[in-house]
């Protein structure tokens, strides 16, 4: 029997509760998700509550953007209405973690399709520029830094709780790609004190 059939019996099942956490607190639509079931998603498209619970890992969106699923995404924000600026545990937005992961195509779906918002800060006061800055791999993380600059609700001088901002850290991490793009930005200040009073030129001479 296929997979949707048999979810949709279990579902017409009295008492059923879908929206039990197993013990790394996630939903049996959290899982689907994870493996790229678009099919079972569109059984619960029409469930509220499901879909907007948020597990360990974030909202479903979180989910998906991890998996990587473009499709899943793309569903979940026009079929199901996700939140595209949710916060997961620690504050960041599925736009934090495409770029975390250097989702090149989901951080551009997100970011020039889907209105997500670049500035938001998550618990330890970074924007996604700021995690774009730091990202290993240079091809990728440099074309994440470039298609966040390129887009002007984009603010390049936010600073974590630490004063940094993403020139702050490009510098401190070494990424030469993002300190050329960063620099060429035309709202860049570098000249932004961290809470320990040093701007992004002290930092470089310190380090290098």
């Amino acid at each position: 029997m296929h997979r949707c059939k048999v979810v949709q019996r279990l579902l017409n099942i009295p008492g059923v509760r879908s929206s039990i956490k197993n013990n790394n607190g996630r939903t049996p639509l959290h899982l689907a998700v994870e493996q790229n079931y678009i099919d079972i998603l569109d059984i619960f498209a029409n469930n509220h509550r499901i879909v907007h619970t948020v597990a360990t890992r974030g909202t479903l969106l979180h989910v998906a953007v991890d998996a990587g699923n473009v499709s899943i995404v793309s569903a979940l924000v026009y079929r199901t209405g996700a939140d595209i600026n949710a916060r997961d545990t620690v504050g960041q937005t599925p736009l934090h973690h495409a770029v975390i992961r250097q989702n090149t195509t989901i951080v551009m779906m997100l970011v020039n399709e889907l209105g997500a918002n670049m500035n938001i800060q998550d618990i330890y006061g970074s924007t996604p520029l700021h995690h774009a800055s730091v990202a290993p791999g240079p091809s990728s993380s440099s074309y994440c830094t470039q298609i966040l600059l390129q887009h002007p609700c984009t603010e390049p001088n936010i600073q974590n709780y630490h004063g940094f901002t993403p020139m702050h850290m490009a510098v401190i991490t070494g990424c030469v790609d993002n300190v050329r793009q960063l620099c060429e930005h035309r709202n860049i200040d570098i000249n932004v004190l961290s809470t320990d009073a040093k701007m992004p030129l002290v930092e470089a001479i310190e380090i290098n």
